[in-house]
């Protein structure tokens, strides 16, 4: 009977000193912001090829909204950047298995999504092929929080 109690006491303060929630940690689950940059601009009637650092045109989409936040810092006037700082409605919709890519109500091209990158090819729409177009190739950014 001994043997027990002293095992019941045992099993109680190991319950007792246990818990599930551990208020002596935080929440170490990170958060990831992922962002996409404007790298490259090609095309257009005169054949541009316009190289991009990381951070001037900056991409981040917010998938359960339907909203695209452009953070456009690019300067230099004979770029071509694409849109403008703000906030753009947007939608991907697929015809014929490709994607075109719709901002604010127009249809921009086709869209190719890769794992560290994507492309918009105003050359090609889903109401067929056009000429003098842009390209423009964005590199995915990752930073954990």
């Amino acid at each position: 009977m001994k043997t027990y109690k002293i095992l019941l006491l045992f099993t109680l303060t190991l319950f007792f000193n246990c818990s599930l929630g551990n208020d002596n940690t935080t929440n170490s689950v990170p958060k990831t912001n992922i962002t996409w940059h404007l790298t490259q601009t090609t095309g257009g009637i005169e054949g541009v090829n316009d190289q991009f650092e990381l951070g001037t045109v900056v991409w981040t989409f917010y998938e359960s909204t339907g909203v695209l936040y452009v953070d456009n810092q690019n300067t230099d006037t004979t770029k071509e950047a694409f849109l403008s700082s703000g906030n753009y409605t947007y939608s991907i919709n697929q015809v014929g298995g490709l994607k075109f890519i719709t901002i604010d109500g127009v249809e921009y091209g086709e869209i190719i999504i890769n794992t560290n990158d994507f492309t918009i090819n105003e050359n090609n729409k889903s109401t067929g092929t056009e000429s003098d177009g842009f390209v423009y190739t964005f590199q995915k950014v990752v930073e954990q929080l």
